[in-house]
């Protein structure tokens, strides 16, 4: 590893918090500081990064910590266990920020700050709820009419987003 790189973790990083060197990304250290994604690599974290800009960066730090977070919920969950954040957020179908002229533009400052302190922070969305959408702008009726419509009550809004339960558990 590079020395300055490895510099910067121990000086940005406090002691007692575990780190793991990922890699770079728009020259800024990737690491998993938290032990939120365990085996994580560069790419899954670019991948976590990028999403969170494109799914909610209109919605400020706090959406996109909820990203964050509902990723982290998928990664727990039967369905997606196993599978790579990036296989996660890749998967057709599952974010349309991923398909978005966002997820490959340039990243604000606010981004990296964001997804960092979703890391650190404790995880706000409930252990089951592991869909989100913007229901003003999703285009997807089978998400509707299976996910939503029986579920409308236990709905929690964060910015423009919408999060659901997995109608399963």
């Amino acid at each position: 590893m590079n020395t300055v790189i490895q510099i910067l973790i121990i000086i940005l990083m406090p002691k007692q918090i575990p780190t793991t060197y990922v890699g770079c990304f728009e020259g800024e250290v990737l690491v998993d500081a938290y032990g939120r994604f365990p085996g994580a690599t560069a790419k899954d974290l670019e991948a976590l990064y990028k999403i969170a800009y494109a799914e909610a960066g209109i919605d400020g730090k706090k959406g996109m910590k909820a990203v964050v977070w509902s990723i982290e919920r998928r990664t727990q969950h039967r369905q997606w266990k196993g599978m790579s954040l990036f296989d996660i957020i890749s998967q057709a179908g599952q974010f349309d920020g991923y398909e978005s002229k966002y997820y490959n533009s340039d990243l604000p400052k606010e981004v990296f700050k964001a997804v960092r302190e979703a890391m650190r922070d404790k995880n706000e969305i409930p252990r089951n709820y592991v869909y989100f959408c913007n229901p003003k702008a999703s285009t997807c009726g089978w998400f509707f009419d299976v996910i939503i419509e029986p579920q409308r009550e236990k709905v929690i809004r964060i910015g423009r987003h919408d999060y659901y339960p997995d109608p399963k558990i």
